[in-house]
């Protein structure tokens, strides 16, 4: 099979074909796959959402043919709560924030063979300011995680990709390819909230980013999803009264 979609709740993506690998990122439920390459049990494969590629394991997401994979790919809505309880005729499942529900249509969305039926109305995409940082701040205290990209584990580029991808937007998988796209804002004073910052390293590459809050703040996950002061020389840590992160440039997406 050339296609495939996660089945379970959150599947690892490895740098390479072996458990002990490292995690780069992950797939949520519902995320579709192209497979480009095999080595054992392996899978090497490129995520639809964002085209990023890395392995992960044949027992951790289902094969499509090119039919069933066009279909999921079809009429999809972005959880946006941080867990999602359905059930489907074969089992329970609690999906967490930013999963794919693919052909969704009244309450109820399918996965092959499977229909789910979800516990709470899932909204239609809504480009709402109110809405992205009501979802970033839902995330407060989610530790920090290399590659993650859910409510149990995140890290700084995952967070702000899944936030804005439950607004209908998609942004890159790494923070200086995200720093790439939307409009430039030439300085702080002419940002707003729900803006992403990004900030540089001592060999001035992006390695960083945060989205804006009001009063001149920032959620970002560094240790975990935190809220920081902002100034124009970068993140002001409120736990330790430094400077944590050397602002590089802000862009906007809404």
């Amino acid at each position: 099979m050339n296609y495939g979609i996660c089945h379970l709740a959150v599947t690892p993506v490895r740098s390479e074909p072996q458990d002990e690998a490292e995690m780069t990122t992950q797939l949520l439920f519902g995320e579709c796959i192209k497979v480009l390459e095999s080595h054992k049990q392996w899978r090497k494969v490129r995520s639809i959402f964002d085209n990023y590629i890395g392995w992960i394991d044949e027992k951790q997401f289902k094969d499509l043919n090119e039919n069933e994979f066009e279909t999921a790919l079809k009429s999809v809505r972005y959880n946006s709560d941080l867990f999602l309880a359905c059930k489907s005729n074969k089992r329970k499942l609690l999906i967490p924030l930013g999963s794919s529900l693919p052909s969704y249509k009244n309450g109820t969305f399918y996965l092959k063979d499977e229909i789910f039926e979800i516990q709470a109305l899932v909204n239609d995409f809504t480009l709402s300011k109110d809405k992205l940082l009501n979802i970033a701040t839902n995330l407060l205290e989610t530790p920090y995680l290399w590659g993650g990209r859910n409510p149990m584990g995140i890290d700084c580029s995952g967070f702000s990709q899944i936030i804005y991808k439950c607004i209908g937007i998609s942004l890159h998988r790494d923070a200086k390819d995200q720093e790439l796209q939307g409009e430039e804002i030439a300085n702080l004073n002419n940002a707003k909230s729900g803006d992403l910052a990004f900030f540089i390293n001592d060999k001035n590459k992006i390695h960083h980013v945060g989205l804006l809050h009001e009063n001149k703040s920032i959620i970002h996950a560094a240790g975990k999803v935190r809220l920081d002061k902002i100034t124009e020389e970068g993140i002001f840590n409120v736990d330790k009264s430094i400077i944590t992160h050397k602002l590089h440039s802000i862009k906007r997406f809404l």
